[in-house]
């Protein structure tokens, strides 16, 4: 038999496709499409007591010899189930990504500001790990499809809230913990001007990481990009001066 025939009603190679119509193993017969009637209170015997589906034609499998139409109760199609596309959004969700948590050295104290202008203060992540700062993997299955996502960062932008252009920093950067400000592989921030003027007398300090997911299963692929941002609030300060007599 070739891959083009079925088995007819007598086990003999029949065309799969014959006329426009594909042959139906369930009903034994040349289905057409198209159906007779999708209305179960229209009388037709072919209905059986069912409320769903549709009634469509079937044709027999011997063409040009003695062709014979009767009509069939059809079950409606069967839930797809989720596309590829879908698993691997589904996937991403799983990985549960969260945005940076910010934590600052000096930690600002802004009812009494200690965040002064012209002095470098360190940004990180005070979630530093796969959830926040990659990378996370993950998969979702379904219908006997398996997508697997894979995410990581395609940069971090710190703004600092006061007009100024946000700066870069690497997922390194931003998971170092709290260190000597002169020290290499941190990520800090410098204001030149107090925030007094500002709404709530702070700069919103902002934080935004920009993701790059890619997956692939069920015969696709594809990639998914977003961005998490997170933001607290940093009241900046001129320094004190003391006169001494």
């Amino acid at each position: 038999m070739r891959k083009d025939q079925c088995a007819g009603t007598r086990g003999t190679p029949i065309d799969c496709v014959l006329d426009g119509l594909r042959w139906s193993a369930e009903h034994m017969c040349y289905l057409d499409p198209e159906p007779l009637s999708t209305d179960p209170s229209d009388g037709l015997a072919a209905w059986d007591g069912h409320t769903d589906g549709a009634i469509h034609e079937c044709r027999s499998d011997v063409p040009g010899v003695l062709t014979i139409t009767w009509p069939v109760w059809v079950a409606p199609a069967a839930d797809a189930g989720p596309s590829p596309a879908e698993l691997a959004q589904q996937a991403v969700d799983s990985m549960e990504l969260r945005a940076v948590e910010i934590g600052m050295a000096p930690e600002p104290n802004n009812a009494d500001p200690n965040i002064l202008i012209r002095m470098p203060n360190q940004v990180y992540a005070t979630n530093a790990g796969p959830n926040a700062l990659g990378p996370r993997s993950a998969s979702a299955s379904a219908g006997g499809i398996t997508v697997t996502a894979h995410g990581k960062l395609a940069g971090i932008d710190i703004d600092p809230g006061d007009g100024s252009a946000p700066l870069t920093c690497t997922a390194t950067e931003l998971a170092a913990t709290q260190r000597a400000l002169e020290g290499p592989g941190i990520c800090s921030v410098t204001w030149e001007r107090t925030s007094t003027d500002q709404p709530r007398g702070t700069y919103p300090l902002t934080v935004t990481t920009h993701w790059e997911i890619t997956w692939s299963g069920g015969g696709e692929a594809g990639v998914i990009t977003f961005d998490l941002t997170n933001t607290r609030p940093v009241a900046v300060r001129d320094r004190k001066v003391n006169l001494v007599p």
